[in-house]
């Protein structure tokens, strides 16, 4: 097994320049790139691999980070939400030879102590905190503990470093798209549970902005449990029930909508089964999008138009991010928010704007003149 020897001889460096580039070390900016390029070279041709117990040992790290998962309402982990992300944490990680601990990612442990006593007992080098609420008493105690922390979707006025997604950039690519296909009369359909998420209103709030922007409020409109008066009990994250009852208030409302603007991809899809159902076409008399682009998005027909994020790049931005607060413990490090930005796929789901779909008044072109509220009964159905 090739050791830091072996490639100090080959390079004609001291063993303690080649560590300092093997493991990054924060004397590593007084090292030339060129003797940098040279020892990692050398390391690969030779096969080294990094003894992770001796570096611990020389650095007096655990090299192991602490994850804590915030559930989302009613106390669920999304894994759509969820994995991509630990992906990108566990991938970071890795390559600088860290180990990543997961910390009650099934149960709520709103106050965090108990999760602060277990990393303690495992001896974290520091802590991410995923889909945090933003609430100050939650994150002092970390603090205070002397763990450094970084955040990924981690919203309210903190001292902490943070990779977030720009829900607004994502809603107003999804709106202007539509614009762009004529639609003048959009509906965001959002969650009508018992509890909402926070990203939840941040989109809301991006659409009622980017439809005013354009002179298009007046013909808009919002869809959520203020409107509908619904509190669906929430089964889990993002349930698509939401979307089905939300766009089956939105028919019997009888309003003109030639676009659908749903908070995510299973909105979207509990929607769709709605229309179906109505005998309502998508994208040939009303255009339906989607947001999160999760593997739902392209298993129905039509497959949803959506907004893309990079959660994989969040979660090693945020890897990125705590280590160079751990390379200078010494220093006092900025606070930086980092907003992670969405890309939107057009996909089936949009198309030109119709006549603004209105079942009243256009029955007969619709052919959807049995359009109507569901009966208590089948209300009763689907809620078992």
């Amino acid at each position: 097994m090739a050791t830091l020897k072996d490639i100090a001889k080959i390079t004609g460096v001291s063993t303690g320049t080649v560590s300092k580039v093997l493991t990054d070390a924060p004397e590593l900016s007084r090292i030339g790139e060129e003797t940098a390029s040279r020892i990692r070279a050398a390391a690969a041709s030779l096969g080294y691999r990094a003894n992770r117990n001796a570096r611990a040992l020389v650095m007096q790290t655990s090299m192991t980070l602490g994850v804590y998962i915030a559930p989302h309402p009613g106390g669920r982990i999304s894994p759509l939400y969820v994995s991509p992300i630990l992906e990108g944490i566990c991938e970071a990680a890795q390559e600088k030879l860290y180990d990543v601990l997961l910390i009650n990612i099934d149960t709520p442990d709103r106050d965090l102590r108990r999760t602060l006593e277990k990393y303690h007992s495992k001896r974290v080098d520091g802590v991410i905190l995923v889909n945090f609420p933003g609430r100050m008493e939650l994150l002092a105690p970390i603090q205070a503990a002397g763990l450094p922390v970084v955040g990924i979707d981690a919203f309210g006025d903190l001292p902490l470093s943070r990779v977030n997604l720009d829900n607004e950039a994502g809603i107003r690519a999804v709106v202007t798209h539509l614009h762009q296909l004529g639609h003048r009369q959009l509906a965001f359909l959002g969650e009508q549970g018992t509890s909402v998420s926070r990203d939840h209103g941040l989109r809301q709030q991006a659409f009622e902005a980017a439809v005013r922007k354009l002179g298009l409020a007046a013909g808009c409109q919002v869809v959520d449990r203020e409107q509908t008066g619904f509190q669906i009990p929430r089964e889990g994250a993002y349930c698509r029930e939401d979307g089905y009852r939300g766009m089956d208030w939105l028919l019997a409302q009888h309003q003109p909508v030639t676009a659908l603007v749903a908070y995510n991809d299973l909105v979207a899809i509990g929607a769709l089964r709605r229309l179906n159902e109505a005998g309502i076409r998508v994208p040939e008399q009303i255009s339906l999008t989607g947001f999160d682009d999760s593997f739902v998005s392209t298993h129905f027909l039509p497959s949803l138009t959506t907004v893309s994020h990079p959660v994989n790049q969040m979660g090693r931005r945020a890897v990125e991010l705590l280590l160079a607060v751990l390379a200078h413990p010494e220093r006092t490090v900025a606070v930086r928010t980092i907003l992670a930005q969405p890309e939107l796929v057009v996909r089936d789901s949009t198309g030109p704007a119709p006549q603004p779909l209105c079942p009243r008044a256009a029955r007969h072109r619709l052919h959807v003149d049995f359009i109507q509220p569901l009966s208590s009964k089948k209300r009763a159905q689907l809620q078992k």
